[in-house]
């Protein structure tokens, strides 16, 4: 076996055995390696071995976990290669009983426990079934209908007015999508129905104005810093206007700074300061050809960063007065998602069925009315990988699951790579658990080993900025900060400025898409490298297509344009699209056979079943077949 050498932060997280842990872990720090090593290293302790059976590893994805059974058993195989005879077949028996290893989502590990435990659940019996996130959805239409229909009917009438007048358009359907965000928000609580009952109203619009506040002052500390850097700069600029740069700085100083400078000390009337900065003129900035770079670019970012403290301080002014006029209608929304958890509950109860989010709350219950549960679970090891995009509740059962002992959890995660807020997670708890007076211990993996030292300065330029605990949620620039870990280029090399990573920023000129004219500008700069014959990689070769690599957040809405641009250029091109498997067309079909077959009123999964190239039903088929002259009562 190749000997892997882990640095001495990747040995510490491997190594940890004093209490609770988060494994703080950057993008490229390889912290799956650190994570898959660490399991492995506690089965193959022969004098305290970890038993298999007792370790739970909670990933976010389905493929995520089936990669980490693989690389645990390969890993396993390597190091029973390169152990002496008795010491391998310890290991050897130790991956047999890998299996036994609870490794899955934490949706698949919820339902494992509630299966095992049925005779605790409320809400599922036994025999209960999971439904899928369609036919969830179709459920909650048909539920949400039913409430809906009942409340225009039997609500008060002041009641429906108020939901009318500030909810309702043309349809309700803004007024239904409301309300499944909320009971989606409410679903991660520990407590949903009581959480919701209990809220008060104007707590949570003061919630709202705090943050709107809170990221007014950020801003405000960000323009700040970006006047005194402008000060700097205009200092070191010789150039024949310096002195109207100067005077410019000054207008902005004595225009904006005292009223931001309160913004940022919180000693501040919003109405106030926003009247005083929307008076304030400072006249058009001096600007020509010989204008030092570092001059513009930091009193083009002033300018910029005022202008969104502008707009978050008008939407703070306007905040009171539109939360006054909408707390009576808020009042009666929450009764009707109230209502509607209610009657979801009883829906799914009645089929004996349980929906995803269904899981944690159930469990969760399960250990809350019987603690000795974590004790019959018996678990040693709980690990979580990518846990920024965990909830409280998810915590809390973890917490629940290893008893009095919290050295049993392994948490690892990377604050600033929380994307799925949408989907209900909680990066906060992450920043709990990780601060100081938390009693798990951080070891944090910084180092990067993907990129080159021109990549990762450029991305902390960025989130040094972006990322304060005001705006992200997290302090990039005192707790993450990415470090090369490889040795292209090392410290203090300076880095020539056609290599440093840049921020394009593409202003769409007239009726041209914004899509259309980035993927234009993209296009363009791809040729003008290749025809320039721009050097790239170890060897410093001349670039070619193959060196270039264009991604994309949603590359399906957006491929066309691309596609079109690099052909105009004569750029050449290939397309790398992750298919999901069960979109391929005969794993749907299986699919609708196996619900069919699970319930044979699945009248949606039957009609596509017909109508596949098994049975190949037509749609006049099937018109004839619901109106019964197909020769079939249905």
């Amino acid at each position: 076996m190749a000997e892997i050498k882990f640095t001495k932060a990747q040995e510490a997280a491997i190594n940890h055995s004093n209490g609770a842990a988060v494994v703080s872990a950057g993008a490229g720090s390889g912290k799956t390696a650190v994570l898959a090593q660490r399991v492995v290293k506690l089965l193959c302790d022969e004098e305290n071995p970890l038993d298999p059976s007792r370790i739970a590893v909670v990933t976010f994805t389905e493929k995520a976990a089936g990669e980490l059974k693989t690389r645990l058993a390969s890993l396993m195989n390597e190091t029973a290669a390169a152990a002496g005879k008795e010491k391998a077949r310890f290991i050897r028996a130790q991956s047999r009983r890998l299996h036994g290893a609870k490794i899955s989502t934490i949706s698949s590990f919820c339902f494992s426990m509630i299966r095992e435990n049925i005779e605790l659940a409320e809400g599922v019996s036994a025999g209960f079934s999971v439904i899928d996130q369609t036919h969830a959805e179709l459920l909650k239409n048909a539920v949400l209908e039913t409430v809906l229909e009942d409340f225009y009917k039997n609500g008060t009438e002041s009641e429906v007015a108020c939901i009318l007048e500030n909810y309702v358009q043309k349809n309700d359907l803004a007024l239904c999508n409301m309300i499944l965000r909320i009971y989606n928000k409410a679903s991660n609580r520990t407590d949903p129905l009581d959480w919701l009952d209990r809220s008060d109203d104007m707590a949570i619009q003061n919630g709202v104005k705090k943050s709107l506040e809170a990221k007014a002052k950020a801003y405000a500390d960000s323009f700040k810093k970006e006047l005194d850097e402008l000060y700097t700069s205009i200092g070191t600029y010789d150039g024949s206007n310096a002195d109207s740069h100067t005077e410019y700085a000054d207008k902005l100083d004595s225009c904006y700074g005292e009223a931001v400078r309160r913004l940022c000390d919180n000693d501040f009337v919003i109405n106030d300061e926003i009247s005083e900065l929307s008076a304030a003129d400072i006249g058009r900035a001096p600007n020509d050809r010989s204008t030092d770079k570092a001059v513009k670019e930091h009193r083009e970012r002033a300018k910029s960063i005022f202008a969104e403290i502008m707009k978050i301080c008008k939407k703070i002014t306007s905040f009171d007065e539109d939360m006054a006029k909408s707390l009576p209608a808020v009042t009666v929304l929450k009764k009707l998602v109230i209502s509607f958890a209610e009657k979801y509950a009883e829906e799914k109860s009645a089929r004996n069925r349980a929906d995803f989010s269904d899981a944690e709350r159930v469990l969760y219950n399960m250990l809350l009315k019987h603690p000795e549960l974590s004790e019959r679970a018996g678990l040693q090891l709980i690990i979580v990988d990518e846990f920024q995009d965990s909830n409280r509740l998810q915590y809390e059962i973890f917490r629940r699951l290893s008893g009095d002992s919290p050295d049993r959890l392994y948490f690892v995660g990377d604050i600033k790579q929380s994307i799925y807020g949408f989907r209900g997670a909680e990066p906060e708890v992450f920043a709990e658990v990780s601060s100081q007076d938390s009693e798990f211990t951080v070891l944090p993996l910084n180092e990067n080993f993907r990129s080159r030292r021109c990549v990762i300065d450029g991305i902390n330029t960025l989130f040094d900025r972006m990322m304060t605990p005001q705006l992200g949620g997290a302090d990039y620039a005192k707790d993450s900060r990415l470090i090369c870990g490889t040795d292209s280029t090392p410290e203090g090399t300076e880095i020539p400025d056609e290599y440093k990573t840049e921020v394009c920023i593409v202003a769409k000129p007239g009726k041209t898409s914004g899509s259309e004219y980035e993927a234009a500008y993209i296009a363009q700069r791809i040729s003008d490298m290749i025809n320039s014959g721009f050097k790239v990689g170890k060897d410093r070769h001349a670039c070619t297509e193959d060196d270039f690599a264009i991604i994309m957040r949603s590359p399906k809405s957006k491929l066309g344009v691309y596609t079109e641009a690099l052909r105009a250029k004569g750029i050449g091109f290939s397309l790398s699209l992750s298919e999901n498997f069960t979109d391929r067309p005969e794993i749907r079909i299986m699919l609708n056979q196996l619900r069919v077959i699970d319930d044979p009123y699945n009248d949606e999964s039957l009609a596509k079943l017909l109508m596949s190239v098994i049975y190949g039903f037509s749609a006049d088929d099937m018109a004839r077949l619901r109106t019964g002259t197909f020769g079939v009562d249905v």
